[in-house]
């Protein structure tokens, strides 16, 4: 939690003075870069633990072959690029990559007026998660 002056007149140009003050006046029709739909998010992780297994895989088997290609067609790129991001020395480095080649992982803006259909979808998805892991818990 953060606790702020309510001033709209502030010191720093463009600063959250000036923020406030515009939003006072009119809001941002997008919500924060970092907020995306909750569908994208979980189809990131979803890849980022593909690639983190594909990774942990022995070269040259056929499970990482067919892991790849799952990746590849999930992430909509050719197998050999995939395969090579594999082999970058650290996670971060491949993970970088395959965002920046994938027109899948494209961060989507959301518009403040679909919040709410956007929480729905994230507490169903969290909903469907929780069951599936209780299930395998069981």
């Amino acid at each position: 939690m953060v606790t702020v002056s309510g001033r709209t007149v502030g010191r720093a140009r463009g600063g959250m003075a000036d923020t406030m003050a515009r939003r006072l006046i009119r809001q941002d029709e997008m919500l924060d870069e970092s907020l995306e739909p909750a569908t994208t998010c979980l189809h990131r992780a979803q890849a980022r633990a593909a690639l983190r297994r594909l990774r942990a895989m022995s070269p040259s088997t056929r499970s990482r072959h067919e892991a790849g290609g799952h990746l590849a067609r999930q992430l909509g790129l050719p197998l050999p690029y995939v395969i090579g991001v594999t082999q970058e020395r650290f996670f971060g480095m491949a993970w970088s990559q395959l965002e920046m080649a994938s027109p899948e992982l494209r961060r989507m803006p959301v518009r403040r007026c679909e919040l709410d259909m956007h929480v729905r979808q994230a507490e169903r998805i969290m909903r469907q998660l929780l069951a599936s892991r209780s299930a395998v818990c069981v």
